[in-house]
């Protein structure tokens, strides 16, 4: 009888793979960069919208109660000069890398050109409505830019009828997410902070044992959900999948391998964590700094098409070897029998 030999399913890529793969798509779908560039040449040279005059009362407040207290005077200091610095515009891009920004974190308060025009605002109401705003429109701007990587992920012909249809799936993914990530924080995270302050309030050395069990158990498991998740946004966005089906491949991705398959989107953040220090070393006043901004739009770009890859390869995986053990169980030669 003839031996038959089955190689069965290929392994899936890892981290070097991944991101060789994004630097390879990046390359050749520079238009990816444009978003990323254009956003930080805003919160660079743009007017910054200040909320110092509002915050300023409350922080002379507190230096003057630090007085019986000079320890806290530092943290003081180092809350009013990012009180200063603050700009409102920089909620468009208040979740990290949807989309890539490099100006959002660093808040240059001076640019090559002179100081930028600041706008201070007065009102906490009109404040709180226009973080939602930009909240909106970081949520509508992200959408565009990552339905733009994954179509140099697919490296696929564009077409506007199929860029629509998956932006219109991106934008309710990303505020479905959005929105439970914020119920999460309020029904679970509020009250457990709440009950940890009103023990502090009695016992201080307790509060603060459990405060610091609070934050690296909570952040863990927090952490431990985005990873499972994570992959919701890639499954809209690279299949056009819908919301359930989305979160489902997400967790199940995830879940292949665990847990070896979650060290590749940590070693992403990683290296987008270095990548973006590094570019931010320049100073606000310098030229040097569009040097930063583009480097930056690179190395963020290259990790979310890396990562857009590691999934595509992931998915395939699983139903190769889901036909695998298929076809094993049927009796039938499976796929990949030589």
């Amino acid at each position: 009888m003839e031996k038959i030999t089955i190689d069965g399913p290929k392994t899936p890529i890892g981290f070097f793979s991944s991101v060789w793969k994004g630097i390879e798509y990046v390359n050749t779908h520079p238009g990816v960069l444009v978003i990323p560039v254009l956003l930080d040449a805003f919160l660079w040279f743009g007017p910054h919208l200040s909320i110092f005059t509002l915050v300023n009362p409350i922080i002379d407040s507190m230096t003057s109660s630090a007085i019986s207290n000079p320890a806290n005077v530092p943290m003081i200091e180092a809350l009013k000069l990012a009180a200063e610095k603050f700009n409102l515009f920089s909620l468009l891009a208040f979740i990290p890398l949807v989309p890539p920004s490099l100006m959002s974190g660093a808040l240059p308060d001076q640019t090559p050109l002179g100081n930028p025009l600041v706008l201070p605002l007065t009102n906490w109401l009109v404040v709180l409505l226009l973080a939602a705003g930009l909240i909106v429109c970081s949520l509508l701007i992200g959408s565009v830019y990552w339905v733009w990587a994954g179509g140099a992920a697919r490296a696929e012909p564009w077409s506007w009828r199929d860029a629509l249809g998956r932006w219109a799936r991106t934008i309710l993914m990303m505020f479905l997410m959005c929105t439970a990530f914020f119920m999460l924080t309020l029904v679970f995270i509020l009250p457990i902070l709440f009950i940890i302050s009103m023990i502090a309030l009695s016992a201080p050395e307790i509060g603060a044992i459990l405060s610091q069990l609070f934050f690296f158990l909570g952040g863990g498991f927090v952490f431990w959900l985005i990873l499972f998740f994570m992959f919701s946004m890639h499954g809209t966005v690279l299949y056009r999948d819908g919301v359930t089906a989305a979160v489902w491949n997400s967790v199940n991705t995830s879940r292949w391998m665990y847990p070896v398959s979650i060290w590749i989107p940590l070693l992403l953040i990683l290296l987008n964590f270095l990548t973006s220090s590094i570019w931010s070393l320049a100073p606000d006043d310098s030229w040097a700094g569009a040097v930063g901004v583009l480097g930056n739009a690179y190395t963020s770009s290259v990790v979310v098409v890396a990562s857009m890859a590691y999934y595509i390869d992931k998915r395939r995986w699983i139903d190769e070897v889901r036909t695998y053990l298929e076809t094993r169980m049927a009796g039938k030669t499976p796929p990949g029998a030589a």
